[in-house]
């Protein structure tokens, strides 16, 4: 009995590190029993359960350094993880989902033009009160405001919860993700002129503006499944959808931004085949499927003159080794191919302005671009116990990828003599490309009692010669820390 706890202990402090580890080990948690694994196989969770662990992720740009899919820049990751009889319940902070991710993409694409958002301001100080140039230059800046407060919203993840149950050999689990955030305003004072019968600007009202409202929602739901020893190995599977939405609802202006699209669903299935009488060897075939939409404005030839609908469908398959070495050691090897296909719809809208004539705007529909992308990346790593409280790791992988890029190109041509014979015609152009890359990381594990410590090390490290040491360089030495405690 004894044995058998003290293997449990070694085989959870293992897999306990999160992105720390398989990033030190060639970049794929999906090869390895680790705690990452049940982000999208959820019944996995019940491995790991009664712990906490705290992942400080810094502020400055290194995010090179972890998986952008999984950890936000924020400041720290935390989650806690309880077993309750033969059910887990899990709480995080900050763990990443797909949809809050995609939701947060969308967002940045409102950065508000600072040279117009000067232009404006310029206007609303020089340009005579209540006059029709002061009139377009404030309902300019009420659209950049509007795009501004988009662009501020910081959605987190939270609440984030995992409850999964193991019965027999059959673990299920699922997870419910949500991220928002949302403001309102009541409270600024707007500028409103009073003009006579005939149009002129008699005065001026100072007025609380009505209830500015602007938000952003995302929602994960994902369920799964994972069945040991079953006659092929241990199968994990995960299936997630995912809804994202936002908003800005200015009514004092009139102007509303509102989302369509937005929607996201992946399925994953792993498989964990032992081979040889000893099980030293397990075979890992993986797949993935993902499909969905970003979230974004629905086109408005005022609020959103220029949109771009963009869609994705991608995925992967790959087959894996792993080894065991020694008690508490692996070596993993790997290859995977993917797939990966976004179709963009844009739209814009041209204004033409003519003296005497009222202005029109017209809603004009680019072709879709798709770009395509097929790769393959072929991964090794290991992890070998040094001490029985020192773990070392290292890894390494090479990607190659083909790009088929897609772009909108206007073709045009001009009859200086007739302008009847002119003509400007949208045509889609494909640029191509091949690209071949390669990553190494290493990082070394502690652990004393039920404290675990990781470290992934600084890539650059082993180029620093005699500073490695003094580090006069400047340097740091881990870019990636992860304490964790099993209790």
């Amino acid at each position: 009995m004894v044995l058998v706890i003290l293997m449990l202990l070694v085989i959870s402090s293992m897999s306990f590190s999160a992105s720390t580890r398989w990033n030190a080990m060639g970049g794929e948690h999906r090869f390895i029993i680790d705690t990452t694994n049940y982000t999208i196989y959820p019944g996995r969770i019940t491995m790991f359960g009664n712990a906490v662990f705290v992942i400080p992720v810094p502020k400055s740009d290194v995010k090179e350094f972890y998986d952008q899919r999984y950890f936000t820049d924020d400041g720290f990751v935390t989650g806690v993880l309880l077993n309750i009889k033969n059910m887990t319940l899990a709480v995080h902070y900050n763990l990443d989902s797909d949809g809050t991710r995609n939701l947060r993409k969308s967002l940045a694409g409102f950065l508000p033009d600072s040279a117009a958002i000067e232009d404006a301001q310029r206007d609303l100080r020089n340009e005579d009160f209540g006059s029709d140039e002061w009139i377009k230059a404030k309902n300019t800046m009420d659209l950049l405001n509007q795009k501004s407060r988009l662009y501020n919203m910081d959605v987190k993840t939270f609440p984030d919860i995992f409850w999964a149950m193991k019965t027999g050999n059959m673990s299920i689990g699922a997870r419910l993700a949500i991220a928002m955030d949302s403001s309102s305003d009541s409270a600024s004072l707007t500028e409103v002129p009073v003009k006579n019968e005939s149009g002129m600007v008699i005065g001026k009202n100072v007025l609380p503006v009505e209830e500015i409202e602007t938000s952003a929602k995302s929602i994960d739901f994902l369920i799964g499944a994972t069945m040991y020893e079953t006659p092929a190995g241990d199968v994990d599977l995960g299936l997630g959808i995912g809804k994202q939405s936002f908003s800005d609802d200015d009514p004092n202006s009139k102007y509303t931004i509102e989302s369509t699209g937005g929607l996201d669903i992946a399925f994953n299935a792993r498989l964990n085949k032992p081979l040889g009488k000893d099980a030293k060897y397990t075979l890992v075939p993986i797949l993935n499927f993902n499909t969905g939409s970003l979230p974004s404005a629905d086109y408005n030839e005022i609020t959103a003159p220029k949109t771009s609908e963009v869609s994705y469908m991608k995925g992967d398959l790959g087959v894996g080794v792993r080894e065991k070495i020694r008690d508490k050691g692996l070596v993993v090897i790997g290859l995977v191919g993917g797939y990966n296909a976004t179709t963009t719809k844009a739209i814009t809208t041209i204004v033409t302005e003519q003296e005497d004539k009222p202005t029109t705007r017209t809603k004009k529909e680019f072709p879709d671009t798709k770009d395509t992308t097929l790769g393959a990346t072929l991964l090794a790593g290991c992890e070998y116990p040094v001490t029985k409280w020192l773990i070392v790791r290292g890894g390494a992988n090479m990607k190659y990828s083909k790009l088929n890029d897609e772009i909108t190109v206007t073709k045009k041509i001009e009859d200086f003599a007739d302008e009847t014979k002119s003509s400007t015609e949208d045509l889609v152009s494909t640029k191509k490309s091949d690209s071949f890359t390669s990553y190494y990381n290493m990082g070394i594990r502690t652990i004393y009692s039920g404290l675990i410590i990781d470290f992934l090390l600084a890539r650059n490290l082993l180029h620093r010669g005699p500073y490695i040491i003094s580090g006069a360089s400047g340097g740091t030495w881990a870019t990636h820390i992860c304490v964790t405690y099993a209790f």
